[in-house]
């Protein structure tokens, strides 16, 4: 088919050679008029609409011009200018513009060839980071048409798509995304907007950055369409550890169904149902132990989710691990058992269903629940464990023959009253 529509630029060099099946395709795709001829030309030349000049001759053609009335063929001359220098008004004018969604002043603006990407406020904020917080979407869409920096950060090195996240706005974080925004770009302080959305109960936020992952944008290309999907990221990792530890049920399924690993460890090797059961978020424990968490055969003592939530007295979190089959008989470094830190703080009754699924309350230290139920003071205590248990811990815990640890400290114990009364005297 021949050629109807040829652009060059001043130097001669040609743009683009269109015939009459392209130039259909970009009215029905970007509009019939100069303006959608720029947007398209936009892709090639990556230099936006607002910075291009078309002309036949030595006539301009304005915007508004339609496409199908040039009288093919013709040869169009594209001219690409610079930005203008801004003055104090114009970077006044575009930050109001960009707080007010004024997207007619917005396109004054970006016609007069004003760089998108300046500074507007003492803290290095642009155009872009003030109407993503704003929710200025008029305002952001032309910014990502005049070419502004996607991941341009302010000053505290948070890029929009942080704003967009911090603010919960789902329409300007799609935006933002299908232009291109990294999904997984951390800010200075290390935190990424996933991990902002979930801090601040954006669901639908959180939903849309995760979509993103699936989804192709119009700027990949065909080498990394054709790349396998990546492996659960580092977001979703801290993510899952946030949301668990805020007790957001809804986003931690989403997070799981985006291929979030259920034992994600944190930096201090903690695992997710150890950070649920700890705070007592049973509602989470649950979700967890649904999606395949294990109970921590593996963990020992305070890494251990049992015994986190026996030391923290989370009882329903204590019943839902038992019967998931949790070890009971876990022991810290120096082997003191659930049921010992529980009876420690106080928490008799997560004591007594402890001894009940059958943990051994003896233990390799001196300091056993059974030691601590024969101690004044503590007949709680002695009461939570069933007589066999004690009976069979008493037998197995003796510090010397014929007497139990209990009772050789309660010697001492007498002993050193006793002393402490004659030195008194009468």
């Amino acid at each position: 088919m021949p050629q109807e529509l040829v652009i060059h630029k001043l130097c001669g060099e040609v743009v683009v050679e269109l015939d009459g099946d392209d130039i259909s395709e970009i009215v029905a795709v970007y509009g019939d008029s100069m303006k959608a001829l720029k947007t398209f030309l936009s892709r090639t030349v990556h230099v936006s609409r607002f910075r291009q000049h078309l002309a036949i001759g030595s006539q301009i053609l304005q915007d508004a011009d339609l496409l199908s009335t040039l009288d093919l063929p013709v040869t169009l001359q594209l001219v690409m200018v610079p930005f203008l220098l801004a003055t104090p008004q114009d970077l006044h004018a575009m930050q109001s513009a960009a707080e007010r969604n004024n997207h007619i002043e917005m396109q004054r603006l970006l016609h007069k060839r004003i760089d998108p990407d300046l500074s507007l406020t003492p803290g290095h904020s642009k155009a872009l980071h003030i109407a993503t917080t704003f929710g200025s979407l008029a305002c952001l869409q032309l910014l990502l048409e005049a070419g502004a920096n996607l991941q341009s950060l302010d000053e505290d090195g948070k890029s929009a798509l942080s704003h967009a996240a911090t603010m919960g706005n789902v329409e300007i974080t799609r935006e933002l995304l299908a232009a291109g925004a990294k999904n997984d770009a951390a800010s200075n302080g290390g935190e990424y907007p996933l991990c902002t959305a979930c801090r601040r109960g954006h669901l639908g936020v959180v939903r849309e950055l995760l979509d993103a992952r699936l989804k192709p944008t119009a700027l990949q290309s065909t080498e990394q369409l054709l790349q396998p999907v990546e492996s659960p990221s580092i977001a979703i990792r801290q993510a899952l550890h946030i949301a668990t530890k805020l007790g957001q049920t809804d986003s931690i399924q989403l997070l799981l169904g985006a291929r979030g690993d259920v034992e994600a460890k944190d930096n201090h090797d903690k695992s997710l149902l150890w950070h649920a059961a700890q705070i007592g978020h049973t509602d989470v424990v649950r979700l967890l132990l649904q999606a395949g968490a294990r109970t921590g055969a593996e963990a020992t003592g305070e890494d251990h989710p049992l015994w986190a939530a026996c030391r923290n007295g989370r009882w329903d979190v204590v019943h839902c691990l038992i019967d998931a089959r949790a070890h009971v008989h876990a022991a810290d470094a120096t082997a003191n058992s659930p049921s010992w830190i529980a009876d420690w703080h106080g928490y008799v009754d997560i004591v007594h269903h402890l001894a009940t699924a059958g943990e051994n309350p003896s233990t390799n230290s001196s300091a056993s629940p059974l030691w601590m139920a024969s101690c004044p003071g503590q007949s709680r205590m002695a009461q939570a464990l069933p007589a066999s248990r004690a009976d069979s811990a008493r037998t197995s815990i003796k510090i010397r023959a014929g007497a139990s640890p209990c009772a050789s400290d309660h010697l001492h114990l007498q002993a050193a009253g006793a002393n402490a009364q004659d030195r008194s005297g009468p």
